[in-house]
């Protein structure tokens, strides 16, 4: 699912609910990362997800379940570090 580059403020948590889902483009759209749904973690077939440019100051927590993935892309953010 790529919607990057769009103007998103929010994401649904119905987007969840795709737990086959393997690729998750949400890059530069002006939704922070405040306003990412917690339930990202369930989508554990996940490989690929792109949180470019979302003025992201840390690593969200929903990251660290998906074992699957091969692809994290999170330049043109706020990050101090990476855990």
């Amino acid at each position: 699912l790529n919607v990057a580059g769009n103007n998103l403020r929010s994401v649904s948590e119905s987007v969840c609910q795709l737990t086959k889902l393997r690729v998750l483009w949400l890059g530069y759209n002006p939704l922070q990362g405040s306003k990412l749904p917690s339930g990202f973690s369930s989508l554990v077939c996940m490989e690929d997800i792109n949180l470019s440019g979302l003025q992201l100051v840390s690593l969200p927590e929903f990251i660290l379940p998906m074992t699957h993935l091969t692809m994290l892309s999170l330049n043109n953010n706020a990050l101090s570090e990476v855990p």
